[in-house]
């Protein structure tokens, strides 16, 4: 498998990945600093203004404490940290001599998530310092957010999993705390742009506390029970994985320590990339994972060194109908392009290609009701690019059968709730472009032929 990671993928690496991957790993010792009667500030909004953080006595903003990401093409340069994540510490609000102070040493481990893959890319990126020394252990966790209840039960599970019960940790998201001391390690991983080998200490850390024994092999993680969902059209995709042999696993269903349970034990793991596919990190070592692409573009060098440190034999699958342009918040369609069909039939799938155009024009109602909703909202369509696209291939992936002169014929639905019916859109191509029509919402395109 691992000479076709890239067999069934529009992907093109460039002569310099090997090199950029390498660039990705942070080869020197993390850092620590102790700040001896510091402060840690919640995460607060005030107009265009941003707090939280540590800071020294005096309120001086500690730049390590600063939760580090870069945007998915940018490098690690001040000038790519993402904007809403740059507090700037102790908000002025607060008077020095009124904060509560607790006489205690922690150790600050950053910002809360309640998104799955942020939290395990980014809020346990410090635990790492405990592993230094046993007697860490005997330091409590802080970490902060924005005012929201830590109710999430995964992140209490994962904590625990690592070693660190719900009474060692301290949440602050109303008012500032000072302490005794406050440690601030490094982040052992940098969304989209850096990871250092201690962070897989932390995943190991994690999967040994995990000795369940799944019986499962071959394993897919489904998305389409997830509520949240932005990919669809997976129930197909699904059911031939399910035909030829893989359990079928709805991961929202399943407590954390099922899931690590269900990975350390199986050798071949499919899933949607994006947040599903970051739980790969805990397979065992030389398993194989076929990576469903929902979408036409991924950051492939971090991932490259992710898999490198964790020896995670990976295959990218493009797995997507490239319909209307999107951004990272979709919505997305699985559906059978060719990348997928050669897939299939490389390793002798038994299948029927009418089984993935099952319930397409539902699929397809779906996918322009959930665009139309999210891109009236001018914040998300300024963010859409204007680009070229092949009209046919465009054609065929949206309706099936439905090209006709130049226009796509209007589709009417019925809107139960108000007992009539509509029109979900209308495409008009000509000589020089195609417009779209969805829901009221106009987007033009280049045809790929103009010169």
């Amino acid at each position: 498998m691992e000479n076709n990671k890239y067999l069934f993928t529009e992907l093109v690496m460039d002569k310099d990945t090997e090199k950029k991957t390498e660039n990705c790993i942070i080869k020197r010792d993390l850092k620590v600093e102790i700040v001896e009667n510091g402060i840690i500030y919640p995460v607060e909004h005030v107009l265009e203004k941003q707090y939280g953080g540590v800071t020294d006595s005096k309120g001086n903003f500690i730049e390590l404490s600063l939760l580090r990401k870069t945007h998915a093409t940018g490098d690690l340069k001040k000038d790519s940290i993402i904007k809403w994540q740059q507090y700037e510490g102790a908000n002025p609000k607060y008077d020095l001599n009124e904060i509560e102070y607790i006489d205690e040493d922690v150790v600050y481990i950053g910002v809360y998530h309640k998104e799955f893959g942020h939290l395990l890319l980014e809020t346990i990126s410090r635990l790492w310092f405990y592993l230094k020394d046993t007697n860490n252990f005997n330091y409590k966790a802080v970490f902060i957010d924005d005012n929201q209840p830590n109710t999430n039960d995964t992140f209490n599970e994962l904590m625990e999993l690592f070693g660190l019960a719900k009474e060692n940790l301290i949440q602050i998201n109303k008012k500032p705390i000072r302490f005794r001391s406050i440690i601030v390690p490094e982040q052992s991983m940098v969304l989209y742009s850096k990871i250092h080998r201690d962070y897989k200490l932390i995943i190991e850390r994690i999967k040994s506390n995990v000795t369940k024994v799944s019986p499962y092999k071959r394993v897919l993680f489904s998305k389409a029970r997830d509520e949240n969902n932005r990919v669809l059209g997976s129930k197909n995709i699904d059911k031939i994985f399910e035909k030829n042999g893989y359990k079928v696993i709805y991961p929202e269903e399943l407590s954390l320590y099922e899931k690590i349970s269900i990975l350390k034990s199986c050798d071949m793991f499919v899933c949607c990339n994006g947040s599903t596919a970051i739980i790969s990190i805990f397979l065992r070592e030389n398993s194989r994972h076929v990576r469903l692409s929902r979408e036409a573009y991924f950051n492939p060098y971090l991932e490259l060194a992710m898999d490198s440190i964790y020896n995670i034999n990976v295959m990218h699958v493009d797995a997507y109908l490239d319909v209307l342009p999107t951004i990272t918040h979709g919505p997305f369609i699985f559906g059978a392009n060719q990348n997928l069909i050669n897939f299939f039939d490389h390793y002798k799938f038994e299948y029927d290609k009418n089984d993935l155009y099952k319930n397409h024009n539902q699929t397809i109602f779906n996918y322009l009701n959930a665009w139309s909703k999210l891109y009236s909202q001018n914040d998300y369509v300024k963010n859409l690019a204007i680009r070229t696209i092949d009209v046919q291939v465009f054609a065929n992936n949206l309706v099936k059968g439905s090209f006709f002169d130049g226009v796509f014929m209007p589709n009417n639905y019925i809107d139960n709730s108000k007992k009539k019916s509509f029109n979900i859109f209308a495409v008009h191509i000509d000589r020089k472009s195609v417009h779209i029509y969805i829901f009221g919402i106009r987007i033009a395109f280049k045809r790929k032929d103009d010169k």
